[in-house]
């Protein structure tokens, strides 16, 4: 087989972008919570500048959660625009790379960085100029201001001069309580606890919710055998993943564009041209293409457009089914619909409904106030520059406007440029 990244056969080796620095040894002036795909970014393009930093990382692997994911689960943008910073994919990794590799990927880039595993960042205080720590902290007295950061078991990071969170926004996964569940003899589960369909083949198994990891899942669930039904109430934004190759390769053309054109404008053509293009007579199927603008939605409510890697055709051709219709209660063998949907036996039920809104991992340890201050209207976070209410704070990948892993990049490297022209750090000259 084909070596594994991080064997000796096939290191990651970083690019050289900057004179080789040991920052490990060096006292970090800048503190990233999450050794995700964020936290790697951001520590890369800090250690190509030489601005000493640390990545506290709570669990005792990069990348972690893409290694809990499903297994069929690839990434939906192309391989060259969603490497990390001076880190560039091994040649053999596919077009769209897959959940597992991309996992391995992680834990060996993250090897070349400062990355402290098993440190939960449990409290950060920012302390103004001139004025005292909290906590009874035996500190110097510093004339300028700073992040205390303090992690599980007591280590304090007591002079960090920007943070920058790292963890994203998925927190507790979301199912909703339904009468009856207790009773029900087959097997219910969240999308987050979802593997293969491998044991349901030849069963009967209904998707509730039909986003990126909803379709894809009752996919899998077809691939493996299962009789396969998707409930499907709201109107969804489809487009198919062939559409992200072509567009892929011009993502930063695309994401210029973005921001300098009415979004409206791309709502339009994608409601009148490309949806009764590729999707017409879906209405028919049970799946109605939103009316609301899919870029609109994207840029304001961080509501991603369904990446359609099959599934739409075999619904279109019934082989998996679709109902509308809410589940109003469980009984032994299967669910009830409301509405004059009648009652229909499942093996199994996987909830595709999200994660919990205000329960995101940062909630943990980021003051109140600035919690409540950081969500805007429509209740999004969003990422890429200084947070509004507090000096010193960046959020890194909660924006999502044209690909997260493309945008995690751009956002990490202005960040960068920022806390050294505001003077926050010293640095390499650029």
């Amino acid at each position: 087989g084909r070596p594994w990244i991080g064997d000796e056969e096939y290191r990651i080796k970083r690019r050289a972008a900057a004179a080789p620095v040991a920052l490990c040894d060096v006292k970090p002036v800048v503190c990233i919570v999450g050794a995700g795909p964020a936290g790697l970014s951001m520590a890369s393009q800090l250690h190509a500048r030489s601005i000493p930093y640390v990545v506290l990382e709570a669990s005792d692997v990069a990348g972690s959660s893409w290694g809990s994911r499903y297994d069929r689960l690839h990434l939906h943008t192309i391989k060259s625009i969603s490497a990390l910073p001076n880190f560039p994919f091994p040649d053999y990794f596919p077009e769209y790379v897959s959940a597992k590799d991309l996992q391995q990927y992680y834990a060996a880039c993250a090897s070349q960085l400062n990355v402290k595993y098993n440190s939960k960042v449990i409290r950060v205080s920012f302390v103004k100029a001139n004025e005292k720590p909290p906590w009874q902290l035996e500190l110097p007295r510093e004339q300028r201001e700073r992040w205390i950061v303090e992690i599980e078991g007591g280590e304090t990071f007591p002079d960090i001069a920007a943070l920058v969170v790292c963890t994203g926004q998925e927190g507790t996964p979301f199912s909703p309580e339904i009468e009856g569940a207790s009773t029900f003899s087959g097997e219910i589960l969240h999308s987050s606890e979802f593997k293969n369909g491998a044991k349901w083949k030849g069963k009967d198994v209904l998707v509730v919710g039909f986003g990126n990891s909803g379709s894809e899942i009752a996919l899998d669930l077809w691939e493996h055998g299962a009789k396969t039904t998707c409930l499907i109430r709201s109107p969804v934004h489809m487009m198919p993943r062939w559409l992200t190759r072509i567009f892929g390769h011009v993502y930063s053309v695309l994401w210029w564009l973005m921001r300098k054109d009415d979004p409206k404008n791309t709502d339009m053509l994608i409601k009148n041209v490309v949806y009764p293009l590729l999707y017409k007579g879906s209405a028919k199927h049970h799946i109605h293409m939103s009316k609301s603008g899919m870029l609109t939605d994207l840029l304001d409510l961080h509501r991603a457009p369904v990446q359609d890697l099959g599934t739409y055709e075999l619904i279109a051709s019934e082989q998996i089914k679709v109902t509308p219709h809410e589940i109003q209660k469980f009984d032994s063998s299967g669910v009830l619909f409301a509405n004059g949907g009648g009652s229909s036996p499942f093996d199994c039920v996987v909830f595709a409904t999200g994660f919990k809104k205000g329960a995101s991992p940062y909630t943990g340890f980021l003051p109140d106030r600035i919690c409540r201050a950081i969500v805007d209207k429509n209740g999004v976070v969003h990422s890429g520059e200084e947070v509004a209410c507090q000096k010193r704070l960046y959020f890194v990948g909660f924006d999502d406007f044209m690909g997260r892993l493309f945008e995690i990049n751009l956002e990490t490297d202005s960040i960068c440029d920022d806390i050294l022209d505001k003077n926050y750090v010293a640095g390499m000259a650029r």
